[in-house]
């Protein structure tokens, strides 16, 4: 069900297409580096502006108004030597164990408009959070410290039904 893929091979965001983020798959894989650093995957998106009926213009400035927005931040302290990490997505917090023979550290996170579901290190720890995603939905990939590599690919999802069969047809 995954759409075309966006890799980046630097810190940034992936360019999904347009209203497409609410819905994918993103796997970041970062270096370890020599130094303490956050490593992290964010997914932020502006929610729209309410609507005068909801308050959203002012009666002193009626044409102000700045958009609000949802950011959550997955990601892992990591500290050199340590044999476990601690690790978090939107205020859950879990420890993943790591062997000194690993040279790097893997966050996967699918996301599906009203929650996202993080991986981290291929699943030592897991954890799904709450989260308001809309069609300005954005992923990006960082660090604390600018010299840690990574390397993200990013996938829109596409719909369960891709296929002549719909939810009225039985597809053999």
């Amino acid at each position: 069900l995954r759409g075309t893929a966006v890799s980046v091979a630097a810190a940034g965001t992936l360019a999904l297409p347009i209203g497409t983020a609410k819905q994918s798959e993103i796997i970041a894989t970062f270096m370890l580096p020599k130094t303490a650093a956050t490593l992290m995957v964010t997914i932020s998106d502006v929610k729209p502006p309410p609507t005068p009926a909801e308050g959203a213009l002012s009666h002193t400035h009626p044409h102000t108004h700045s958009p609000t927005s949802n950011t959550t931040v997955c990601l892992v302290d990591y500290i050199p030597g340590a044999g476990n990490v601690t690790v978090g997505c939107g205020g859950v917090n879990d420890t993943v164990p790591l062997l000194p023979s690993e040279t790097t550290f893997e966050i996967r996170v699918y996301s599906d408009a009203t929650f996202l579901e993080a991986y981290f290190q291929q699943g030592r720890a897991a954890m799904t959070v709450v989260a308001g995603l809309n069609g300005a939905t954005t992923l990006s990939v960082g660090s604390s410290v600018a010299s840690v590599g990574v390397k993200a690919t990013a996938w829109p999802i596409k719909g369960a039904e891709t296929t002549a069969c719909s939810k009225f047809t039985l597809c053999l």
